[in-house]
């Protein structure tokens, strides 16, 4: 088998087979969403702020779609409601320093926003929090123009000008040289007024209507500055300074009434279990915001989407119970123990359903047609079956992603083989790999 045979895609059933984005979708393809984002913008629109919630679901379950749909809710005019979305991707952010990061990612989205009172200040605070405070010690050297090296010189000579002027007109007989000395005095002395004058003509003509004439400028050109520079390393704040700041940061930006701020804690689940140990603090910092009972805090919203399941295993946090089959002196874990500790950091819960399996059905074969480039009704629902079939053994349900996840394997594969080998062998060959 030629490889120009195989990837020759003029002779291919799909020749513009192309591969699907896994951005989160604007729209709820699944009719899994919709409620769900419905719910979380009425609680933000309505009910009294100051609590974090917690979106729970599966990996690829749609999470992130379900906040962009409550955004686009939470921007309908008639709500007369201003609000604004901070997204913080603790996975992106990974190995920062927690506090300082989020800290000065909020305050720049607050800025572009408009929303901050005395902005200079939070651009400083945000400077200081970046690394980027620096403290310049500046040393000027003037330097003289062509005309002030001219009387410069001039001046040097006016004193011997002076002194040999009066001993010249006390002098009643005079020498040929003496006459000239004193013409070379009289000059010194009277040049400088004269070059003075026309450099001033010479520059008034230079210059541009409307400004101003100067006369230092006729004798000092551009100045040499020497720079000594040092930047001020500020440390990761505390947990109190962190409280400090971020308390007065959303007292400066949540004035108005019909504000409302929304943080997001993205990728929480794809944090080791350090990482995760480390962002949890700040998490319960919100919650502790939140009990002052200050006006402004009615309007912040915190939302983390993750996955239960993920979270919990790599928390694996301890039940204070030996573990004696294995090891008599290790602690274990336990749901119970897992559910209190979540139950302490968010006072809402919302879950993400599957979908049904009449609507993912539907959105499998619309995600192939728009991924092959046209539909093939007998081959795709072949493709359906197929898929349905390796989740099923596995007793999974799918999510967007495994579905797109799933599709894109399949259009690398037939870019690779194109029709020499059926699509369908492709697929159950994809699925047997699944399993």
């Amino acid at each position: 088998m030629k490889a120009e045979q195989i990837m020759d895609q003029n002779s291919c059933k799909f020749p513009v087979a192309k591969l699907i984005s896994d951005e989160p979708a604007t729209e709820d393809r699944l009719e899994a969403h919709k409620n769900i984002a419905s719910t979380l913008a009425r609680i933000i629109r309505t009910e009294e702020g100051g609590k974090t919630i917690a979106l729970s679901g599966t990996w690829g379950s749609g999470k992130s779609t379900i906040i962009k749909l409550a955004g686009q809710q939470l921007e309908n005019p008639a709500h007369n409601i201003d609000t604004v979305i901070f997204t913080y991707d603790t996975w992106a952010h990974s190995g920062d320093p927690l506090r300082r990061s989020f800290l000065e990612k909020l305050i720049k989205a607050l800025l572009e926003k408009k929303w901050l009172e005395k902005p200079t200040e939070w651009e400083d605070s945000l400077k200081e929090l970046a690394n980027r405070l620096e403290i310049v010690d500046t040393t000027t050297d003037p330097k003289l123009t062509d005309v002030g090296n001219v009387l410069a010189v001039f001046v040097y000579l006016l004193p011997l000008a002076f002194i040999y002027l009066g001993v010249y007109l006390r002098l009643s007989t005079y020498e040929t040289w003496q006459h000239w000395v004193f013409g070379t005095s009289c000059l010194a002395i009277l040049a400088p007024p004269f070059i003075v004058i026309y450099a001033a003509i010479r520059e008034f003509r230079r210059q541009e209507k409307g400004k101003r004439l100067s006369t230092l400028g006729l004798l000092i050109g551009k100045s040499s500055e020497h720079k000594i520079t040092t930047s001020q390393r500020t440390p990761e704040p505390t947990s109190v300074e962190f409280q400090d700041k971020f308390r007065k940061l959303i007292e400066n930006c949540l004035t108005d009434e019909n504000r409302r701020l929304v943080i997001v804690f993205d990728n929480l689940d794809r944090l080791d279990s350090e990482e995760i140990r480390a962002v949890w603090p700040a998490l319960r910092t919100f919650s502790e915001i939140s009990y002052k009972g200050d006006g402004y805090v009615k309007r912040l919203w915190v939302v983390v989407p993750f996955d239960p399941d993920g979270l919990h295993n790599v928390l694996n946090i301890p039940s204070g119970k030996k573990d004696e089959t294995e090891d008599p002196n290790a602690i274990v874990s336990d749901d119970t123990t897992t559910k209190r500790y979540f139950d302490k950091t968010f006072q809402i819960e919302l879950r993400v359903p599957p979908p049904i399996l009449s609507n993912w059905r539907l959105f499998f074969l619309s995600t192939l047609e728009k991924a092959f480039g046209k539909n093939d009704e007998i081959s795709f629902n072949r493709i359906y079956r197929i898929f349905r079939a390796s989740i099923q053994d596995r007793d999974q349900h799918p999510t967007p992603r495994s579905v797109i996840k799933f599709i894109n394997r399949l259009i690398t594969m037939y870019h690779t083989w194109g029709d020499t080998i059926p699509l369908s062998a492709q697929t159950a060959y994809l699925g047997r790999v699944r399993q």
